[in-house]
């Protein structure tokens, strides 16, 4: 199916059904993505340091909060501009948002 055609049908009328599987495929894309970036700030970056060819350790990098503040900013913003179903209110996406700025000592 081409992009046209998938926004096309989604248009119909008589595509609720599609137009449900399109929405809850976009919140599973979104659960991915906040899941992967949560990880990376708890479990930091793996970084592989090689030597010749070959591997002579591995050591984890902490990764940027802000990866993951700006997933929570663009949901919130996108919650707002629609009626598409949310995972979490805005108010519990904003006090984690502020509880990563603490831990991260960025100002709010």
């Amino acid at each position: 199916m081409t992009r046209q055609s998938a926004y096309w049908l989604r248009r119909q009328l008589h595509s609720d059904a599609f137009a449900q599987a399109w929405d809850n495929a976009l919140a599973d894309r979104d659960r991915w993505i906040e899941d992967m970036a949560l990880d990376r700030v708890l479990e930091g970056e793996e970084e592989v340091i090689e030597r010749d060819g070959q591997t002579v350790a591995v050591r984890r990098r902490p990764c940027d909060v802000r990866l993951l503040l700006f997933h929570l900013k663009r949901l919130e913003r996108r919650a707002a501009q629609t009626n598409s179903p949310v995972r979490y209110e805005s108010s519990k996406a904003a006090e984690l948002r502020a509880e990563l700025r603490a831990l991260a000592g960025l100002p709010d």
